[in-house]
């Protein structure tokens, strides 16, 4: 399965609530491509949503080492870091 076809399941199941799915979906996605920009935000977004703050906040950096100028990472992490 191709990245895009991973990260497009990973979508699927996060919104069915299936979070321990997509977070396996974009994993192997990042095995793929580690610095792929779209499955490091989708997974950032994945543990905020299940409460792992700091695992979030270590995607959102990595996007925003990748991708300076990526403003949804920017804010998530400016979200993140007033916790």
């Amino acid at each position: 399965m191709g990245i895009e076809d991973l990260i497009e399941e990973a979508k699927f199941e996060m919104l069915a609530g299936q979070y321990e799915d997509a977070e396996k979906f974009l994993l192997r996605a990042l095995k793929q491509d580690k610095d792929n920009v779209e499955a490091l935000f989708d997974l950032g977004v994945l543990y905020e949503i299940t409460h792992k703050q700091f695992k979030a906040l270590e995607c959102f950096q990595k996007v925003l080492e990748i991708n300076p100028e990526h403003k949804e990472a920017r804010e998530h992490v400016d979200k993140l870091a007033e916790f």
